[in-house]
């Protein structure tokens, strides 16, 4: 029968079959909750290892977990804090938890650092003004551990360090640029070895279920942890959270390649490029710190401890200073030295700004922003070139000579430009190959300036230092394989 003799329109007739309805969200929402089941029909997770569980209160506690860790083959770190009711305050860090595999592999001794009785404020309410030998100890074993190449294994330490920073930034081992040696992140583990997708929304207990087929009970995670003394939960979850991060990167590395983490480059991945506790420090700083309730410590680090704080200076100290603009900030191309032709300590355009920053200049400025080939400062422009670019063919001659372009619009009679070859503010040039850290090429002297049809600039630049980067080979010579005419 035709449509027309069924008294179907022709136009409506030859219109194609519309597809069905599918509600995105609905189906996303499914799968999660499907993702969700699955794990809660898992068994829950198991230490692999016997723990045993010290909670460090005292002189002899701490001294404990100091022989302990002389002779560990890798440890575990995690941090708890009371979660925050009021927004735009913050509790300090409660609990540090250590994993310590020593001589016994199968067996973990597990460290509950009791930061609030050591590290806090007296009973009475008081702030200690100096010390006590219990921090001073303490400082030194963990300053210790962070230097140490006994592997440490963490999950997302960076904002746990951040948070440490801004709780105690009276301890030398959080308040300083001490550095971090041998850290792997779990997380990224498993992203680079195929464990887990790579996506931003990965928490410990996906990575557990995902690896070790098992259930991390998190109930107690937002639980109180300033209430002393922990509940026998408590003290439970904090085991397991240090005991599953060990269990995970056995698990992968017992099924993995053995040269997963020799290839160039997979250290900083999964090490998030967090080489000192300076590279993890917050937007606070050390100089702010943290408040809550009655009592919050503000002011530099001095080693002279938390200060008593009056009425009417903790209703100053509730206002956080704000911080200025990176192009305010001086900076000291001496400082950078010690980067000529090597990988600046953190990632991205912020660890070339701190490289030469001094850190009382870090702590009053904000962070560098995202995005674009220059950045001003108060007495220098720093240069940044990918290579291989995608957007400016920069070349590079064997001479010591390397090309540079404007963007559209910044032609000769533009401010920047003018600044730029003005020569009142030294001129530094990083460089990095497909998104590694910065490495940084030295000083920069104009020595020709072409203009385009469209009024754009091809700036030619001498690289001041190009005999010390040239003869040096090793990572420079890495960043400029294959782009030297």
């Amino acid at each position: 029968e035709s449509a027309a003799s069924a008294g179907v329109p022709d136009q409506l007739a030859r219109r194609p079959t519309q597809q069905p309805y599918v509600n995105l969200t609905a189906l996303k929402m499914r799968k999660k909750r499907k993702t969700v089941e699955d794990e809660d029909a898992m068994p829950e997770y198991k230490p692999v290892r016997s723990c045993g569980v010290t909670m460090v209160t005292t002189m002899e506690d701490i001294m404990r977990m100091r022989e302990s860790l002389r002779v560990a083959s890798a440890v575990s770190l995690d941090a708890e804090w009371r979660p925050s009711t009021r927004q735009g305050r913050s509790n300090p860090v409660s609990l540090l938890q250590l994993g310590v595999i020593g001589d016994d592999d199968a067996a973990m001794d597990v460290y509950l650092i009791d930061l609030l009785e050591l590290c806090f404020y007296n009973h009475d309410g008081s702030f200690d003004r100096t010390l006590s030998a219990e921090q001073r100890l303490l400082s030194d074993v963990l300053e210790s551990m962070f230097a140490s190449d006994t592997p440490k294994l963490g999950f997302g330490l960076r904002y746990d360090i951040k948070r440490l920073r801004e709780s105690y930034p009276w301890l030398p081992c959080f308040g300083g640029h001490a550095p971090i040696a041998s850290h792997i992140d779990v997380g990224m583990l498993g992203r680079l070895a195929g464990k887990v997708k790579v996506h931003k929304n990965l928490s410990l207990g996906r990575l557990t279920a995902a690896v070790l087929n098992a259930r991390l009970s998190k109930d107690e995670q937002m639980s109180d942890w300033g209430h002393r003394p922990l509940d026998e939960r408590q003290i439970l979850y904090a085991s397991h959270d240090v005991a599953c991060l060990v269990d995970i990167y056995d698990a992968i590395m017992s099924t993995s390649a053995p040269d997963l983490l020799s290839a160039r480059g997979s250290m900083d991945f999964v090490s998030l490029n967090l080489t000192e506790l300076g590279s993890g420090r917050g937007a606070m700083g050390a100089g702010h710190g943290w408040y809550s309730g009655q009592h919050r410590y503000s002011g530099p680090d001095d080693g002279a401890g938390p200060r008593d704080t009056s009425a009417s200076e903790l209703d100053q100290l509730r206002c956080r200073p704000k911080k200025l603009p990176i192009k305010n900030a001086t900076c000291d191309p001496d400082l950078a030295r010690s980067y000529l032709g090597e990988y600046v300590a953190a990632p991205g355009k912020e660890g070339a700004v701190r490289a030469m920053l001094s850190p009382e200049e870090a702590a009053q400025h904000s962070h560098a922003k995202r995005g674009g080939a220059i950045l001003e400062m108060a007495n220098a422009f720093l240069f940044f070139v990918n290579i291989p670019s995608r957007k400016y063919p920069n070349e590079f001659t064997d001479d010591g000579k390397m090309s540079w372009f404007s963007s559209r619009g910044q032609t000769l009679d533009h401010p920047v430009i003018k600044r730029i070859l003005g020569g009142e503010k030294t001129l530094t040039l990083w460089c990095r190959r497909d998104k590694e850290r910065y490495v940084y090429f030295g000083e920069l002297a104009v020595d020709a300036v072409v203009e385009q049809e469209d009024g754009s600039l091809k700036v030619w630049y001498k690289l001041i230092d190009w005999d010390n980067i040239s003869s040096s080979g090793g990572t420079a010579a890495h960043v400029l394989a294959g782009n030297v005419q």
